[in-house]
Parts: C-alpha cells; structure tokens; sequence
C-alpha cells in the first residue's frame, strides 16, 4: 500500500519539473537539475563544483524559499516486499506512543539530556520489545498521529531511525525502494541543515549526531556492494537502476559533497588549524553563526572522519589522509571527538588501514597499538564501573554498536599482525599478549614457513570491504567488486613475496653477531651476489617514512628493524636491536589484573541453597 495524501505528496515540491501523485523516485531522482538551482525551472547539472551538484544549491542564497520548496516527496511503496512487514496499524503501543511524543517535545524544547536518554536507551529498547519482527511505525501514521514540527524536523529524525531500524534488522532482505527512500530522506535532513541563513537549533546528543553521519557512510556502502553486484539483480531491480536520474541516487560524487558542505559550513578546519596552533578557535574571524553552533561544529568534525573513511574505502590513501592534516590523533582527538569510543575506532582503524596499504608499517603499528592499549583500558573491570563510553557496560541502548566495534577491534588485531610480519618491531608488552591470545602461533607461522595461504588469511579479516565508485548497467562485470578487493590485498601479498626469502635470513643472522657473506650463501644454498640482492632488500623494506608531527603525511625516512645490519667488504656484522623484555612492568600489570579481579568478585553475591 502507498500513501497517497495530497497534502503529503505536494505540500513541497520544488520549482521544476512537476509530478505528482504516483511518482517513482527515478523521476524524483532526476529532479536533481531543479534541487540545484536557486528558485525553480531549469537547472545546473552536477558537473559544477558548487552545491551537492551545481547551479549555488548549497552556496547560502535563497534561505528559507528554497528550504520550504521541497521536503521529503520520496513515497513510501511496495510495501508488500518489505522484509519486517509494513507497519502501518494507527493502533501503536501506548508505550511507543509515549516515547513518540516525548521524542517530539524534547526535539522541540532543544532538551538534549531528554533526547540522549530517549535515543541510547528507549528506542533500542522499545525495538527489542515490539519491532523484532517488524517495522516501527510507518511515519506517515506517526505524523498522523503525533503531528510534526516546523520544517518536518520531528518527521525527519523519526524516518532517520525508521529506515536504520529497518537496515539493521533486515540485512541482505533490504529492497531496492528501501535503500532509495532512506537516502531521501538523508538528502531532505542534510537540506535542511545546510541550506539555510541561521543554524538548525536542534539540540541533538552527539551520539545521534555520530550515528547519522556514520550510518549514511555505512548505507552509502552498502548500496555500493548491492549495485556492484548487478549479475545477481533481478529484471526490475536492474530497470530501476537503470532508470533515469537512478545513478544520482547513493551516488559518490554527492555524498562526498554532502560531506565537504558540512566541513564548510562548520569551518571545522579553520578551527582545528587554530586550535592545534594553540590559539582560541572562538576568538578567530567567523562567516557567520555556523561555526559556534554545537551541533554543525560536531557536524563538521565526523564529516572529516567519514571523508577519511570513504577515500579508504575507495583505494585513494594520500587523500584519506590528506583530509586529516588538522587532526592530531591522540588524546586532542578524543576531546575533539566529545570521547565517542564509536569515533575514535573508525578513525584509528582507517588511518591505520591507510598507513598499512601506503607501506609505512611503523606509523600503522604504533596507531594500532595507541587504540589497543586505550581499549585495554577502556574494557578494565575497574574503568567500566566509571565509563561512560561505547565500552561501558551496556544499558540496553547500544549493544549493537558495541558487537560492530568489536569486529572492529578484532580487524585491528589482525592488520597489527600482518604489519608486524612485514615489519618486525618491538610493542608493548600487553598488546603482544592479546595478540597471542587471538592469533595463537599464526604470526610466527607465517614467518618461520612464509606460508602465502595463511598470510591472505590474515589480510582478508582485517582489511575493511572496499567499494568501487560506479557501476556499468549496460557491462556488467560479474567479479568488479570481488576484483577490486583482490586488487588491494595484493598490494600486501607483493609485498610479502618480495620478502619470503628475509625471513629465512633473519633467522640465521639471529645466531651471528658477525659472519662472512660466503657463509651465509653456502647456507641458503644461493650464489653470493643473489645473496646481496635479499640483503639489500632486507634494508628497503625495512625503510620507512614515519610520522614526526603535525599532519599525517609528514614523515621523514627512518630505518629502525628489529634485526639491524651492515656490511663491511665481505663480511655482515649483525646488531640486535630488539628491546629485552621489562619484567618490572609485567609483574606490575599482573598485580593490577589480580586486584581487580578480586575487586570484581567482592562484588558478586552468591546466593545460599534455598531453604525448603
């Protein structure tokens, strides 16, 4: 069933292009050309480096007119595909009608602590209760029922988490329209939030604030994996792919956009530049109000992060760390980031990733290894009582993303191992204990054994999916997306090869503190200048550029392997340089495991047999 009101379907049409009535979202879709201009007709086309597309439709100009030309005309159809089952019964739980107009109140009196509390605990526990096994309340019955506010802000946000709901729980049974209507609805939230003269005084926590720009980051790419498999579409999914204006829909080059008009907007990276510099970024000339406001400074904040995260996604490394050259990670990026764990993983993940992928094994080691060590102890039984963040014990509000960050972690895990692979290097203690504890002998493996098979093992748990940017409708690749990731990963396994042979030279150095070339040759079996070869290519690749400070591109080229050498005429002098163990520390971080263990047990009551 759709929803047909005329009041629904018309109230905001922009300017060009009529339509009414019975409209598929192709034909909404390619209403971009009106969406980019100034009034209405016509159109810029997206080619322009303005707006999302073109034609000045972000450039401030227009205000209000353009903001109530058009507000969510995306309908809501073929319902009967829908995986949870269209919930469009006006007869909601008076639970879930309590927490409706609550949400709505809070959302109008910019009560933030209200909608921290309604968002993180209430939504997630009403889902679990009443929408398992289907859809929360279509909102068109909500905003029947419980009306909106000016702006259809109310509406907005509800669908925000209608259509997230419905992702979560349906998975791979998303439909094509589902996937369309959600991106409308993203396209009429960041509408409203850009294209205006003052800022959207909403009061939202920055935990919905985080969600909102990570879920469009992680709809965009899921679109992207169900797009590059159009082998495996059926007729009407492809058709409507194909349709026109269809290829704007999820397309790259707006959601990149959509990102870079929020770093804008919030000037986020003139202010992270002063602030870095050790100035106020209040006191700083600002182009209007934007940069003040709470909600579009964080707003800009997590746009940067996702920027990141997509030209990572899409094999550009340079730029995805380009985009941070204001970001100090560390503990100003935790400030920066208002102490979201959810922020500060996929930051680290990602830059890591890109440090990995660009060969620079030192700087992906050491910022693997700065998150591990903060998830260590963020994860204490003792910090868990105090904590408030993502690794706090769950109120029934976010357990989901605590699973997806976990994943996460463990991803982590495994690209430290394969960095210490290609780089052995000494780390901390802890983090190589968990390491062992995860992996077990695998890393040692591979090095004693140069075993290729467990190597890609290693790389496919730990790089991320990467996704490509378009699709051929009328070419059809059936492999595009599984190639594209091959190609990634054998970026490593080159580099891997290349380095076989170093490990079985390393162990032999292990033993000497100096010996003859010849030797070592007469060892290998191999001729001596084949011998030189492997050596020198030993001292390549343990060359690294890394990072100094300031941007995350700065470095300066530095050779620190755990296992140093030099040749002098024929002969190989050896020094270890590996780090001898700190038996001091360990004993101390076992007692502090210890005293919280029993600190933990204090507080378990162990109930006695029951009396009869």
């Amino acid at each position: 069933m759709s929803y047909q009101h005329d009041n629904y379907d018309n109230r905001n049409r922009r300017g060009g292009g009529g339509g009414g009535g019975h409209q598929s979202f192709a034909s909404v879709a390619g209403g971009r050309q009106r969406y980019n201009n100034q009034g209405g007709g016509g159109g810029g086309n997206y080619d322009n480096n303005e707006g999302y597309g073109g034609g000045g439709g972000y450039q401030g100009g227009g205000g209000g007119q353009r903001r109530n030309q058009q507000r969510d005309n995306y309908q809501q159809q073929h319902w009967d595909r829908e995986p949870l089952g269209a919930n469009e019964d006006s007869e909601i739980p008076n639970e879930v009608r309590d927490f409706l107009t609550d949400l709505k109140n809070a959302i109008e009196d910019r009560d933030t602590a209200k909608l921290q509390v309604l968002y993180e605990a209430e939504f997630r526990g009403l889902s679990e209760i009443f929408y398992q096994t289907r859809a929360w309340p279509h909102p068109e019955v909500v905003e029947h029922i419980i009306g909106d506010l000016p702006e259809h802000i109310f509406t907005l946000l509800y669908k925000e988490l209608y259509y997230r709901h419905i992702y979560e729980s349906a998975r791979e049974g998303l439909t094509i329209d589902q996937r369309f209507q959600s991106y409308g609805n993203y396209w009429s939230i960041f509408d409203t939030i850009l294209n205006r003269d003052e800022p959207l005084d909403v009061g939202l926590p920055n935990e919905w604030v985080w969600d909102i720009i990570d879920e469009f980051m992680y709809q965009f790419t899921q679109f992207s994996t169900f797009r590059a498999k159009a082998d495996k579409l059926q007729n009407f999914e492809l058709n409507q792919l194909r349709a026109e204006g269809s290829h704007m829909v999820w397309n790259v080059n707006i959601v990149t956009n959509i990102w870079l008009k929020l770093v804008q907007k919030s000037e986020i990276q003139e202010q992270l530049a002063v602030y870095n510099a050790g100035g106020d970024p209040n006191a700083r000339v600002k182009t209007g109000d934007f940069p003040d406001h709470p909600m579009y400074k964080m707003l800009g904040y997590y746009s940067l992060i996702s920027l990141m995260r997509l030209h990572c996604l899409l094999g550009d490394y340079h730029s995805a760390l380009k985009v941070l050259e204001n970001v100090e990670l560390g503990k100003k990026h935790l400030l920066q980031a208002a102490g979201l764990q959810a922020c500060l993983v996929t930051t680290y993940y990602h830059v890591g990733v890109c440090y990995m992928m660009m060969r620079r094994y030192q700087d992906a080691i050491r910022i693997f290894c700065d998150l591990l060590l903060h998830q260590q102890r963020a994860t204490t039984p003792t910090t868990n009582r105090g904590s408030s963040g993502v690794f706090a014990p769950s109120t029934g509000g976010r357990t989901y993303q605590v699973d997806a960050l976990h994943k996460t972690i463990d991803k982590m895990y495994n690209c430290l191992a394969v960095c210490l692979i290609l780089h052995p290097m000494h780390i901390d203690e802890s983090i190589s204990s968990s390491l062992r504890d995860k992996l077990g002998e695998r890393v040692n493996k591979i090095q004693k054994t140069g075993d290729e098979e467990e190597f890609e093992k290693l790389l496919n748990q730990g790089l991320p999916k990467f996704v490509t940017p378009a699709t051929n409708y009328d070419d059809i690749q059936p492999n595009s997306l599984k190639d594209f990731q091959n190609y990634q990963l054998g970026i490593l396994k080159k580099e891997f090869a290349a380095q076989n042979m170093v490990f079985t030279i390393q162990s032999y150095l292990k033993l000497y503190t100096s010996m003859p070339i010849q030797k070592l040759a007469r060892f290998l079996d191999m001729k001596d200048d084949v011998l030189l070869q492997h050596l020198y290519t030993y001292k390549h690749k343990m060359t690294n550029v890394v990072h100094t400070h300031g941007s995350p591109l700065n470095g300066v080229l530095q050779c620190k392997p755990e296992l140093d050498f030099y040749i002098d005429k024929d002969m190989i002098y050896i020094a270890d340089t590996k780090v001898a163990p700190r038996y001091g520390d360990f004993f101390v971080r076992n007692i502090q495991k210890f005293e919280e263990l029993t600190e933990t047990l204090k507080h378990i009551k162990v109930g006695g047999p029951a009396k009869e």
